[in-house]
Formats: structure tokens, C-alpha cells, sequence
């Protein structure tokens, strides 16, 4: 007697599909949010060491802090393919020559994965240069408030030269996160150059200054990119003059950029 093939119906399999469906639709949330996790990890062990290669130079020169504009570029490498505006943050012409440049030439620590990971469908058309290609080179600003004198007579009013200047350092962030697009409210510029300035031409009758600079947003996000894009989910990690880490909402930039906080 011939035997009978064995093998699924059609009812059977479609059962089998729906529930690896099911299975993936369960595991993939899941999935995501280990791998934000991990990205995040990174990001703030990246800013860990940027924490030791700065404190390791303010040791070295007399706590002095370095020209924020210089820390990574010099001003002449920098401007060398358009500069600010230019989409210097991908460009890989440009040569790590910097103040801080020493401290960590061989720390391959300069992109958050999480920003590599959204910068080439979700930049702001603006930050972005699109005759080179979108290759991070670096993700982190220097505090503009910390600098020698006169390297930003607008921003003067909260410029700090020497670290025993700033009262609460665990309260005063070093180097940060800035973002990949303009968030209203927020900043009126995105990652365009290494500095950070969360404020900036004050005057009399404006002390704290214009909007300028503000945090990233796309850390610890529950929300979708058009969340992120408005402003309302997500946070920034960066790294205070003590060393540690911390991480926060665009809406905080002033109170942890300002060297003379009262938080």
C-alpha cells in the first residue's frame, strides 16, 4: 500500500505564519529598545573619555581651558571647505589638528552611533553638504562659555578662562551633544561647527542673550523622528567638568551650559 506524502495544508502554514508574525511584532519593540540601549552605552563612554582627555588638559595647562573653537580643528583646517554651514560634520577631508586633538588621537570616539544611525534620512537639509558624502567625523561641541579671553568678546558676559572659576562643576557640562535638526523653541542652529553656545550676543536688556545652541534630542526616545523633530521626546547625554555623565532634554541647555548656574 502506497504511503501518503506527509507535509502542512495550507491552513497550516498560514497558521505557522501568523504566529511568527505575532512572535516579531512581540520581539521587535523589544529588540529596538536594546539596541537604543547599547547605542546609548557608547555614546556616553565616548563622552566619558572626551571627559578624561579634557580634564587631563586643563591639568596640564594650569587649568586653563582650551579656545572652544579649536579644540578639534584649528580655525584654519576647519574653514579650509566652507566651514560652519558647510557640512564640516561629514566631511572627511578635514584633519583632527586641535587643542584636544592629542589627548585623544588614538580613541576612535568622536560619533555617537546613534547619530550615525539618523543622519542620512533624517538631517536637516541645511546641515548637510551633499556633494560629500554623509560620513559622521565627529558628534560632540565644546561648552562655548569656556575659553581664553577674548576669543568671544559676545559671549563675554559667562566666558570662563580657568576651571576654578566654576563653583559647582558637577553641574556644568564640558562636552555635549548637539543635534541634527532645528527644534522649535529650542536652538536656531543644529551641529554646524565643535562649539556649543546655548546663548549668545547678551546685553543689557537681555542678559542671558539670543537662542542659540541647544542639546540633542535623540537619546532615551519613546516617540517617533517627527517627535524628536518637534521637540517633544528625547534627551542628550554629555559629559560635566567633574567627569561624570548626565543626559537631558533641549529645554535644559542654559541651566547646564552656563558656567555660573544656581541649580
Amino acid at each position: 500500500m502506497k504511503k501518503s506524502k506527509e507535509g502542512f495544508t495550507l491552513i497550516e502554514l498560514l497558521v505557522v505564519i501568523a504566529i511568527i508574525a505575532l512572535l516579531m511584532a512581540v520581539i521587535m519593540p523589544s529588540l529596538n529598545k536594546v539596541k537604543q540601549s547599547a547605542r546609548n552605552v557608547v555614546c556616553q563612554t565616548n563622552l566619558h573619555q572626551y571627559g578624561l582627555a579634557g580634564l587631563a588638559y586643563l591639568n596640564d595647562n594650569d587649568e586653563h581651558f582650551m579656545d572652544h573653537w579649536e579644540w578639534l580643528f584649528t580655525k584654519a583646517e576647519f574653514n579650509k571647505y566652507g566651514g560652519s554651514g558647510a557640512g564640516a560634520w561629514h566631511d572627511g577631508r578635514l584633519e583632527p589638528n586641535g587643542t584636544l586633538w592629542p589627548y585623544m588621537e588614538t580613541d576612535d570616539s568622536h560619533v555617537c552611533p546613534s547619530y550615525m544611525a539618523l543622519a542620512q534620512k533624517h538631517a536637516d537639509a541645511r546641515a548637510i553638504n551633499t556633494a560629500i558624502p554623509i560620513d559622521p567625523q565627529y558628534t560632540y561641541s565644546m561648552n562655548g562659555f569656556f575659553g581664553p579671553k577674548g576669543s568671544d568678546a559676545w559671549a563675554g558676559i559667562y566666558l570662563v578662562q580657568k576651571m576654578h572659576q566654576v563653583k559647582r562643576p558637577s553641574k556644568v557640562l564640558y562636552f555635549c551633544e548637539e543635534g541634527l535638526w532645528q527644534l522649535p523653541t529650542y536652538n536656531q542652529y543644529f551641529l554646524n561647527d565643535t562649539v556649543m553656545l546655548s546663548r549668545s550676543h547678551a546685553s543689557d536688556s537681555n542678559p542671558d542673550g539670543q537662542l542659540c545652541d541647544s542639546l540633542a534630542n535623540f537619546h532615551k526616545s519613546k516617540g517617533s523622528v517627527d517627535e524628536m523633530k518637534a521637540g517633544k521626546v528625547g534627551e542628550s547625554n554629555f559629559v560635566l567638568l567633574d567627569g561624570s555623565i548626565e543626559s537631558a532634554h533641549p529645554k535644559d541647555s542654559f541651566d547646564w551650559s552656563r558656567p555660573f548656574n544656581k541649580r
